[in-house]
């Protein structure tokens, strides 16, 4: 197989060079690999099996790494890749929202009017009360427009689920990344992506210290303030830090070098970054150049030429699964519960992909803006990725 081929081979810093540069990739694999991740760990807690232990919580801590930072990862690199080659700041702005929210909205508006009355005659065998309750369909639809989280439940479903109330805890990371978009945007308008990339390097590296002082408890985070208690919050700061590093490992990437013995350790430091005493230290570069690594070395090359299925995996399976779970599927076990989850999420998904988020894309092409302060590169990852 090419692949494992290019593992036996390795290749100099202007091999990964030109890898990064290819369409020819894994990062459509990954990411849809990572979503799935994300449903496999969810469909352990949202149906009642994290309390089990044994096999459970193997399960749920030897999975594949960090699907989340691995997102982050990804976006950090991708999202300063797209900027760079923008032609204008409203290029760039118009991609962005036009690759979130679209998709975003019809999720709202989905959970609100169709798994919402579902959940409600499971749980109640009617939908009285459903649309006139003090925490009704449209003040979710209301109060989480702006992509932040305001209302977690709708109507008190899910109230006797193991993880009760929240329709769709998936979406906490969405205002995380959009932080991440609005900092490298301020960053190319500034100049800094172009001409002083070093100054994400220093951010870079003073959130990987603070994480590092946080997991060690050499500090303790500010909970006295509520925006203070956001940003302290070290998995916030986690998520942060990998989207860094995804910007750090696009601006210097003519230092990087890919090689399967580089690859192996870093498989090695980030197992024991995550699973041992002491291994925070290696855990955020050790993965980051791991899943670099598979990014442009993987197998499944082009795998999402068709259909970008990733997001719309990440943003439905929540509120099917919570579903699910009312309905009591996990009492036939995890894997027909996570099964069941699959053959619902992925037709909604791929219609998530062809109705809505790909032809929002389209739009992008009548969005005009300034000329970005970005030197323009010939880079050719494609528009669903970036």
């Amino acid at each position: 197989m090419r692949w494992l081929r290019e593992i036996r081979s390795g290749g100099s810093s202007g091999d990964a060079m030109a890898r990064m540069e290819s369409r020819d990739n894994s990062i459509g694999f990954l990411r849809f690999l990572f979503a799935f991740n994300v449903l496999w760990i969810h469909g352990i807690e949202l149906g009642g099996f994290a309390h089990l232990g044994g096999f459970y919580t193997w399960a749920k801590k030897y999975t594949f790494l960090l699907p989340v930072e691995g997102f982050f990862f990804l976006s950090g690199f991708l999202i300063a890749q797209s900027f760079m080659r923008s032609k204008a700041w409203g290029d760039f702005i118009a991609a962005r929202v036009l690759r979130i929210m679209p998709g975003y909205y019809a999720c709202l508006a989905f959970v609100a009017f169709v798994i919402g009355p579902i959940a409600a005659w499971l749980q109640r065998g009617s939908f009285g009360g459903y649309f006139s309750a003090a925490d009704s369909p449209i003040d979710y639809l209301v109060k989480n427009s702006l992509l932040w989280p305001r209302q977690r439940g709708i109507a008190d479903l899910f109230v006797d689920n193991p993880l009760p109330i929240a329709v769709n805890g998936s979406l906490w990371t969405l205002p995380w990344e959009a932080v991440g978009y609005i900092a490298v945007f301020l960053a190319g308008v500034l100049g800094v992506l172009a001409r002083r990339r070093v100054v994400v390097l220093a951010v870079t590296l003073a959130l990987m210290g603070l994480w590092v002082a946080w997991a060690y408890r050499w500090i303790e985070p500010r909970t006295d303030n509520r925006i203070l208690a956001l940003v302290n919050d070290p998995l916030v700061v986690r998520m942060l830090m990998f989207f860094a590093i995804g910007m750090t490992a696009f601006l210097y990437r003519e230092h990087v070098r890919f090689s399967k013995g580089l690859f192996v350790v870093a498989l090695v430091g980030a197992m024991v970054g995550l699973h041992l005493p002491g291994g925070h230290v290696l855990l955020p570069v050790a993965y980051a150049y791991t899943v670099l690594w598979l990014s442009f070395n993987g197998p499944f090359r082009s795998f999402d030429r068709k259909a970008d299925l990733s997001y719309g995996i990440y943003v439905y399976a929540f509120p099917v699964q919570q579903t699910l779970a009312l309905a009591g599927v996990p009492r036939f076990g995890l894997l027909p519960y996570v099964l069941s989850t699959a053959l619902i999420v992925l037709p909604l998904a791929w219609l998530s992909w062809t109705l809505i988020e790909k032809p929002a894309l389209r739009l992008k092409k009548v969005f005009k803006g300034r000329k970005a302060e970005a030197p323009q590169e010939s880079l050719v990852l494609r528009d669903a990725q970036s």
